[in-house]
């Protein structure tokens, strides 16, 4: 399948669940701060989970994408879409509760396109 790093390492049940269904594994990720461009050569997507700190968060993606390339797939509350307007680096996005079916298409065609 994709190699996929998670952030935040302990995300919620509803975002494990629908990786787990999907049969994805991903290798956690301690912080934003810590996704260099060395450490992103391992990975093909990045799936960023907004939580409730969407906006420190979303202010990393840029720079994230922008510095390696690497694919950036957010997962987000209907109430952060208004914000998804106001932020570069992101390849897609979800909103939960995750459907596992339409996580691992997504997770696949932005492989396709990387």
């Amino acid at each position: 399948m994709v190699d996929v790093a998670l952030f935040p390492k302990d995300p919620s049940e509803s975002l494990l669940a629908a990786l787990a269904l999907a049969g994805i594994h991903p290798e956690p990720v301690d912080s934003l701060e810590s996704v260099t461009q060395s450490r992103t050569a391992d990975w093909s997507i990045l799936i960023v989970e907004l939580g409730d700190e969407p906006m420190r968060r979303m202010r990393h993606l840029a720079g994230i994408a922008g510095d390696s390339g690497l694919p950036v797939l957010v997962v987000a509350e209907g109430d952060h879409l208004d914000l998804m307007s106001q932020v570069t680096g992101v390849s897609d996005f979800l909103v939960t509760p995750v459907n596992p079916v339409e996580l691992r298409l997504r997770l696949l065609r932005l492989q396709r396109a990387s």
